[in-house]
């Protein structure tokens, strides 16, 4: 339907790129028209989400006569997943069913482990399709020669292991859904880049997110011709060590999410271990990019270890069910296999964002990934067994997570920074800020106001050391300040 006065003529005219055709007229008064677009251009999803966006339409919708909603997949062994209906993901796939964003985007999931199946013909594997396959050439100067399936940090090429454990947990974030054939992942359609590491190396479990690192910093700096828009990674894995003696670790996620990538691992198996003091990496990683998660059965029972301040989430992690070797599907557990599900949960939520979201995404990345960490964590199932155990007291529910992400404002212009002109140091903190936001501006500040996207003034004070932020909405505003003499500073601010 058409806002009234609206042409289906121009709305084509401006939808070239998936080739939209008029086929016929529903309703004159309602300004109501059947369409079609060329399906190879993008899932039907993303397309449709895509001509919502346009400010000419009021409501887009499948033609239900012969496009069902997705719900539960036909998939043959779902009737196996209790973990994809616990986390009420048939609710969430009515939705959005993921592997694009809204304009068309890949979306890739970089799943780090010892080894992987690439037979297995129910995974959507990413490859780099600017590499010319073992050629002896580093085809797009990404600095890895023959990188085509991805990268393997001990053989130093793209071939990998034949292992379990990294094939399923790639299967629980990606396996393709819908397909009458084995199981369904999180995200059906979503790209899974594959880096394979020795698990029991530091040095080369730290390559393999350098590789994940370089492929997201080419998508961004290429603007997508390069590299790969990798939103979230996946390691079910880590040493029984304290975060001080790990930094590198740290420095490797911040660094990540640097770039919009957020990091989902596993905690403990050891479900009497509370990790904020017991030894474990990386749960004890001090990064804002991480997402720590923990494991629960079919009854909602901790699996998995714990800790108020180290670990983030629970998702399901003993016994469910994905592929295998050889073609196969059979049962995995452990926080192994919850860590995947947040993965998954990421890069499905991102399928979601409208375009707005994506261009702040682009903008700020680091910023916005801080922004869908938060909204993943707040929209969990609150658990009694989890209150007080882990710092969102819940377990992970997918359909509350996207309809999250369909919360953010995408009626506001692009936040746009000022230069600092006061000389002496301002210092913000916390920044991403949930309730007080603490301003240390060395008593040279006269006047602090708060504005919002448009640029209105929502606050004005004087000299004051801190502003609560706890009633106002997530995203991001202007804190503009100035001095005795005039000077002003005008600094970004996350509100999660």
């Amino acid at each position: 339907m058409l806002t009234s006065g609206s042409s289906i003529e121009e709305l084509s005219d401006r939808f070239t790129d998936i080739h939209l055709t008029k086929l016929s007229k529903i309703s004159a008064e309602w300004n109501i028209w059947r369409v079609s677009y060329d399906t190879s251009t993008m899932d039907a999803e993303a397309a449709k989400r895509k001509i919502a966006a346009d400010p000419s339409v009021k409501i887009v919708q499948f033609n239900h006569n012969y496009i069902p909603l997705k719900g539960n997949p036909n998939d043959t062994f779902f009737a196996k997943q209790w973990d994809m209906r616990k986390i009420s993901a048939p609710q969430a796939w009515d939705s959005v069913t993921g592997g694009m964003t809204i304009n068309g985007t890949q979306i890739v999931v970089a799943t780090v482990d010892g080894g992987f199946d690439l037979t297995q013909p129910d995974m959507n594997y990413w490859k780099n399709t600017a590499e010319i396959p073992h050629n002896g050439i580093d085809d797009d100067s990404d600095g890895y020669v023959d990188d085509y399936h991805g990268w393997n940090t001990v053989w130093l090429n793209d071939s990998f292991p034949l292992l379990n454990h990294g094939t399923a947990c790639a299967g629980i974030s990606g396996a393709m859904g819908n397909n009458i054939t084995g199981v369904a992942g999180v995200c059906w359609n979503v790209k899974e880049m594959l880096v394979a590491t020795n698990e029991n190396n530091e040095a080369s479990v730290v390559s393999a997110y350098s590789y994940v690192f370089k492929q997201r910093q080419l998508y961004n700096q290429t603007n997508g011709a390069k590299g790969a828009f990798v939103v979230v990674t996946n390691s079910s894995f880590g040493p029984a060590g304290y975060g001080y003696q790990y930094p590198l670790w740290n420095a490797m996620y911040d660094s990540l999410g640097s770039t919009g990538i957020l990091s989902a691992g596993a905690t403990s198996n050891n479900p009497n271990c509370d990790v904020d003091t017991c030894p474990d990496i990386p749960s004890q990683c001090a990064s804002n990019f991480t997402i720590i998660v923990t494991g629960t059965d079919s009854n909602d029972n901790r699996h998995g270890g714990y800790g108020p301040n180290n670990v983030d989430i629970a998702a399901p992690g003993n016994a469910t069910f994905t592929v295998g070797l050889d073609s196969t599907y059979a049962s995995f557990g452990g926080t192994s296999a919850a860590s995947p599900h947040v993965a998954g949960a990421i890069a499905l939520m991102w399928s979601a964002a409208c375009q707005k979201m994506l261009d702040d995404y682009k903008q700020y990345p680091d910023s916005l990934a801080l922004v869908m960490k938060q909204y993943l964590l707040t929209s969990v199932d609150t658990l009694p067994a989890l209150v007080g155990m882990i710092v969102s007291c819940g377990r992970l529910n997918l359909f509350k997570a996207i309809e999250k992400v369909k919360t953010y404002d995408c009626t506001l212009p692009t936040f746009v920074p000022v230069v600092n002109s006061i000389s002496d140091n301002i210092i913000i903190y916390p920044n991403p800020v949930n309730d007080y936001l603490k301003i240390d501006a060395k008593d040279k500040i006269v006047e602090v106001e708060l504005y919002n996207y448009l640029g209105q003034r929502l606050m004005s004070y004087g000299n004051v050391s801190g502003i609560y932020m706890h009633d106002f909405q997530a995203g991001l505003y202007t804190i503009k300040l100035r001095d005795i003499n005039g000077n002003a500073s005008v600094q970004k601010v996350l509100k999660l």
